[in-house]
């Protein structure tokens, strides 16, 4: 058995509602977190016991389903800009059960973070990290997610290492990420690090 194998072996199984999102995901080429990712973001939220999570990018509410299954006194708030996922992430969050504690909301990230006070958030989720196509919108998110973090608060980021093309920053995207994880590295607010799972994922904590 492979590492990634053993890896996979590992994780609990996925019950009904994740493992549709899962087979939907890969046949329709829609964006979610590897399981790896999800199992760890879940065990943060569970150690934390949040209160608010905010995600950035819902897709079809398969991360939300793993942060909101987490710990029961936490409420969700979504962003996601095309309403047909978001619609399917209503009805996926629903039938999972967490749909009570679930506010997805159809509008960009940035200008979901935009109408949120500041230090109102446990938990930041961003899962639209390689979509943030200019340093300047990078920076403006970064500051926007940090300031609605209560101290103690988690700060988190997919698709960190940018399958792996960070090194020569050769690609917008590239280079924008690299922008993210440079933002967290030197901020003192921020205790940081990236873990290489899945496609990498940033972890920080706030002070």
């Amino acid at each position: 058995m492979t590492s990634e194998a053993y890896l996979e072996w590992a994780l609990p199984a996925s019950d009904p509602v994740l493992a549709r999102l899962e087979r939907e995901a890969a046949a329709d080429d829609i964006p979610i977190v590897t399981r790896q990712v999800a199992a760890l973001i879940s065990l943060l939220a569970k150690l934390i016991r949040p209160e608010l999570i905010v995600e950035l990018g819902t897709a079809t509410g398969y991360s939300g389903i793993w942060l909101l299954r987490a710990w029961p006194g936490a409420r969700l708030i979504s962003f996601e800009l095309d309403e047909s996922r978001a619609a399917s992430a209503r009805r996926n969050l629903a039938e999972a059960g967490v749909g009570d504690r679930a506010d997805v909301r159809t509008t960009n990230a940035i200008q979901g973070l935009e109408g949120l006070p500041p230090g109102s958030a446990d938990l930041v989720f961003n899962d639209v990290l390689n979509g943030l196509r200019s340093a300047g919108r990078v920076e403006h998110c970064f500051r926007l997610a940090r300031d609605v973090l209560k101290p103690g608060g988690l700060l988190l980021a997919d698709n960190a290492l940018e399958a792996g093309r960070l090194s020569g920053h050769e690609t917008l995207q590239a280079r924008c990420v690299h922008r993210w994880n440079e933002l967290v590295r030197v901020d003192r607010s921020l205790t940081a690090t990236i873990l290489p799972i899945g496609d990498g994922l940033s972890v920080a904590v706030r002070s």
